[in-house]
């Protein structure tokens, strides 16, 4: 049996009623295509990456129920949530991230866009990529100068605030004069008990 498609009329001459709905699939596929990016770098069994400001941002999911998501401080990443993750994703989604320029990426140092700043772009932006809602965002170390950064950018993603050790506020501050030098300058000598040998 022969079958023959319709022919649609367009402005810019005849095609196919097959090659509209192959242009249409192709249309939607563009549209909603994987939010894992294809990542620069390997990733180990069990990561996942999203781009996020043009960066593949890895992290680690588990669980179900309200999103809890994870930001690590300044000498670890990811891992460093490994023994809460289990018991967190007992009544969570949990979102552990690595941030930029940490594991599993392979730095070289290069470039101006490592900042707290900017980490907390890409949290904010993975947690609208990944359509979390409104999230429990947990920092850790300068992990909470991140996540106190994404609730002062973007409040609108944040259902609680969670800081554990907190630091890295320093780009809370206003910047004069008097800050930078205060920046500058050490802190003094502090004491330290001594351990005897």
């Amino acid at each position: 049996m022969n079958f023959k498609l319709p022919k649609i009329r367009f402005d810019n001459g005849w095609a196919t009623a097959g090659a509209v709905a192959w242009t249409a699939l192709l249309s939607v596929h563009f549209l909603v295509s994987p939010l894992h990016a294809a990542p620069k770098w390997p990733l180990p069994d069990g990561v996942k990456s999203v781009e996020v400001n043009g960066y593949d941002m890895a992290y680690q999911e588990a669980g179900s129920g309200a999103p809890l998501v994870l930001v690590h401080g300044a000498l670890v990443d990811y891992r460093y949530w490994s023994q809460q993750v289990p018991e967190f994703a007992k009544n969570h989604r949990v979102i552990a991230v690595s941030l930029r320029h940490y594991y599993p990426e392979k730095w070289d140092g290069k470039g101006e866009d490592f900042s707290i700043e900017q980490h907390a772009a890409d949290v904010a932006a993975l947690i609208k990529k990944l359509d979390l809602g409104k999230v429990h965002l947990l920092g850790h170390s300068r992990g909470g100068g991140v996540v106190v950064n994404v609730a002062k950018t973007h409040p609108k993603v944040i259902k609680t605030l969670i800081l554990a050790d907190a630091g890295g506020f320093q780009s809370l501050l206003p910047k004069t004069p008097e800050d930078e030098k205060l920046a500058c300058k050490r802190r003094p000598h502090q004491n330290f008990a001594k351990v005897p040998r």
